[in-house]
């Protein structure tokens, strides 16, 4: 029951929105009030004023995440799954909203109308892709600027240094350090890739899959509203998507909003 509660539940919290106080302070009277509206069951209102917010080019985990729930209350699931996966992207502010954030995708999964099984994943590729995404990009890039200073310092003391205990000792330092300092390179590297896969979500009742983006192409399949899925060609006003599963096929643009 307590899990149910998690699509119901907004984070009343304020937001650090990124500008000067002036600005601040009118933002957060917006999303102040959006989230009054939101517990008044005025649920179209409390999303125009939270887009009001984002119209102002602001990307916010705890905004998007009320924003999935708004939607998910009007039962617009695929505008719901959007700003899910939008704020699961967003730099995390909680680790607790990023697991409420995380079932709710989850949640919302089962009321789809679309199956889909995912093709099996290789388990040291899970194993890897989990520890990829423990950290966001920029948290890898940290970790990396972290690990190559301390390499360095180790480095110029072992050039630097005139006792031999001390030298032997940043050698062994170094032999230990040197190839964790190539699996984060690997991992930020990996993750920054991952970064350029462009996700998207059917917000479209539904629309059928066709084998070219063209309209007199042929029906291949039927997809409804809340799938997500990649991106992987861009014909004019076609695109080109790939499910979970491995299916694929063209689309108009207009059906879908991408996540990223």
């Amino acid at each position: 029951m307590k899990h149910i509660c998690f699509i119901l539940t907004l984070v009343l919290t304020s937001a650090c929105w990124g500008f000067d106080k002036s600005d601040s302070q009118i933002i957060d009277s917006i999303f102040k009030e959006s989230n009054k509206l939101y517990l008044a069951n005025h649920f179209e209102n409390a999303v125009d004023g939270y887009l009001s917010i984002v119209d102002q080019n602001i990307s916010n985990q705890i905004l998007y995440y009320n924003i999935g729930n708004a939607y998910y209350r009007l039962d617009k699931l695929g505008y719901a799954r959007l700003y899910y996966e939008k704020a699961k992207n967003s730099a995390v502010s909680d680790n607790s909203l990023l697991d409420d954030i995380s079932y709710n995708i989850s949640f919302l999964e089962t009321q789809l109308i679309d199956e889909i099984n995912p093709l099996p994943q290789f388990f040291l590729m899970k194993f890897m892709n989990k520890i990829i995404l423990a950290l966001s990009n920029n948290s890898w890039a940290f970790v990396l600027i972290i690990v190559m200073y301390v390499n360095l310092v180790l480095f110029l003391i072992f050039l630097f240094s005139s006792s031999s205990y001390v030298k032997s000792l940043t050698v062994k330092s170094l032999l230990f350090l040197f190839p964790f300092l190539l699996v984060v390179c690997f991992l930020f590297y990996m993750s920054s890739y991952q970064q350029q896969d462009v996700f998207a979500v059917l917000v479209s009742q539904n629309t059928y899959v066709k084998t070219a983006p063209s309209f007199n192409a042929t029906n291949q399949f039927i997809i409804h509203e809340g799938l997500k899925f990649e991106i992987i060609d861009v014909v004019d006003d076609w695109s080109r998507v790939l499910l979970s599963d491995g299916k694929d096929g063209w689309i108009e643009n207009n059906h879908f909003v991408k996540i990223n």
